[in-house]
């Protein structure tokens, strides 16, 4: 069992699973403080790769939310870390 993602309201999480033979990710902001998946009627984006992902979750983010990955087929997940200028 993996740790759970620390997340906190106005976080952006970004889902991935394996859908026939290409890989989908899912992106939407968080709800509420440790979730770990979206609610019906949140604001979802799909898209198939890391980097569109990723540049999806920095659209949505505020300055003060941190982006999760999570790897649904495996559980683990990470949280993506922007070098500051």
């Amino acid at each position: 069992m993996t740790k759970p993602i620390p997340t906190r309201r106005g976080d952006v999480l970004i889902l991935a699973t394996k859908d026939s033979n290409f890989r989908v990710h899912a992106v939407g902001p968080i709800a509420n403080d440790r979730d770990e998946h979206f609610f019906t009627g949140m604001h979802v984006k799909y898209v198939r790769d890391r980097a569109a992902a990723v540049d999806a979750a920095k659209a949505i983010a505020s300055p003060e939310s941190r982006i999760f990955f999570r790897n649904l087929e495996t559980g683990e997940w990470s949280e993506i870390v922007e070098l500051k200028h």
